[in-house]
């Protein structure tokens, strides 16, 4: 009786090893093993541990005897990992086994780390890559099998019927999620001044063992990144600096990318399903970033296994504004001088560059910024690099001459669009039939009536006349004089 326990509990056991070890069994000495779920791209490979030595499924179904192949007789030696499973006899026959389902993962995974050291010299009995409709193996010899794959996950037993051996790859591939700080919250885009700092977060979710996992990071050349920004976290604590190496830039040919974060398969390994990664960095919008609804890309994608391959991606925005100054005619007015501010009360001065022709942009950190802006009389002015649903104030610091100088700033939001000033195409006017653009009208000086050199020259005619006439009494009364 002890001995039909011991082999029902042999039998057992390895029935439920949930590793991706699979009994294969069938009349003609041959099966198959397929699984399902296989996927796309990973390779999967099988090892024989043990050859059935003989059974009798309508007699005896439940009695099989294995030996063990010659190539993993020393895994089961004493003080080796597979020792502590199963025993084997003096002719490699299995002859007990501690096996149940809440070890026979860890027996799994350490067959596998034992099968993959090159020192023990495990050969591969079969591998195949798997394609859109999974993958099987044809014409197995009967016998017991690991299972592994390049994801570096172990499928679960699911099924065996006859002389087939089916197996599901349960393990899902991995995750990742990339957003952007968008005020207090992280979005999937957002918008940005330029030498704005602009704030990522990625998240990788591990759902099973996977091997070979690396991060990748590309932006478009509107972003600096900024390299000392990176901190790598699982469940608020920094993950140690051993366990993963960043690189700058990357350095796969095939993908290039900005940085690239690859994890060790043994830190990997030991994190439970579900676990996520959080990587954290930052970058700054620069003068090279692309101004209106293209955006600035932020490229994310995550590597694992042989092939397997998940994205993401953000988008930061930014905008510009055009900016003419007419009379009250609509003709553009040259020599109107202005400064832009982030507040109300124009003490937030943000510093601009010129930026091309009649242009001007957002200047970074250390550039030398131009005094003003001014405008000229044959086409807009354009400022770049504004923040989106941002509110702006335009103040004019020095009107054309002949014109009076605006009272109050200007005030100008940004919304999530460019905009775009409408002038004629036949004259230097600005065309009122369209309501884009900034229009700001300067109302001409008015002359007013002197009183100053006029009226002198009165007084000095009204006094020479009448000093004239002094001169002629006095002469006529000399003469009368002179006659007595």
């Amino acid at each position: 009786m002890k001995k039909v326990k011991r082999m029902l509990a042999l039998l057992a056991a390895f029935a439920l090893v949930l590793a991706m070890a699979v009994p294969a069994w069938a009349e003609g000495n041959t099966g198959s093993i397929t699984v399902q779920g296989a996927v796309d791209g990973e390779t999967y490979s099988i090892y024989k541990i043990f050859d059935v030595t003989g059974y009798d499924m309508t007699t005896h179904p439940h009695k099989i005897t294995y030996k063990v192949t010659a190539g993993w007789a020393s895994f089961f030696k004493t003080g080796n990992p597979g020792a502590n499973y199963v025993t084997l006899d003096s002719k490699n026959q299995i002859s007990a086994t501690t096996l149940d389902s809440s070890n026979a993962p860890a027996f799994a995974a350490a067959a596998i780390a034992w099968a993959k050291d090159s020192a023990h010299n495990i050969n591969v009995t079969e591998s195949k890559k798997a394609n859109k409709d999974g993958v099987t193996f044809t014409n197995v010899a009967d016998g017991y099998y690991l299972v592994d794959t390049s994801l570096g996950a172990l499928c679960s037993l699911d099924n065996v019927t006859g002389n087939t051996a089916t197996i599901s790859e349960k393990n899902k591939v991995p995750s990742v999620e990339k957003k952007v700080k968008s005020g207090d919250n992280y979005d999937s885009r957002n918008s940005a001044k330029i030498g704005d700092t602009v704030e990522y977060k990625t998240t990788i979710t591990i759902n099973g063992s996977v091997e070979k996992v690396v991060l990748h990071d590309k932006m478009d050349t509107g972003l600096t990144f900024n390299e000392t920004s990176v901190k790598v976290k699982v469940g608020g604590a920094d993950v140690a600096a051993e366990n993963y190496t960043l690189k700058k830039p990357g350095t796969e040919s095939s993908d290039p990318c900005t940085f690239e974060i690859e994890f060790k398969d043994s830190y990997i390994a030991g994190l439970a399903t579900g676990t996520q990664i959080e990587v954290t960095y930052s970058a700054t919008l620069n003068e090279n970033a692309v101004i209106g609804t293209t955006g600035n890309k932020n490229d994310t994608w995550l590597k694992y296994g042989n092939n397997g391959s998940v994205t993401s991606e953000t988008t930061t925005y930014s905008y510009s504004f055009d900016l003419v100054k007419t009379d009250s005619d609509g003709t553009l007015l040259a020599g109107a001088k202005f400064k832009l501010y982030a507040d109300k009360n124009c003490t937030d001065e943000i510093k601009l560059v010129a930026d091309g022709d009649n242009a001007y942009r957002v200047a970074k950190t250390g550039e030398k910024a131009v005094e003003s802006i001014e405008t000229n009389a044959t086409s807009a002015l354009t400022i770049k690099g504004l923040k989106g649903t941002t509110t702006y104030y335009l103040k004019e610091i020095e009107a054309p001459k002949g014109y009076n100088e605006l009272e109050n700033a200007f005030e100008l939001a940004i919304a999530s669009a460019n905009i775009s000033s409408n002038l004629s195409t036949t004259s230097n006017k600005w065309d009122e039939g369209k309501s884009t653009g900034i229009h700001i009208i300067n109302n001409a000086g008015t002359t007013l009536p002197s009183t100053g050199g006029m009226g002198t020259t009165v007084f000095y005619v009204v006094g020479g006349g009448l000093m004239a006439v002094a001169v002629v009494l006095l002469v006529t009364k000399k003469r009368m004089e002179n006659k007595r």
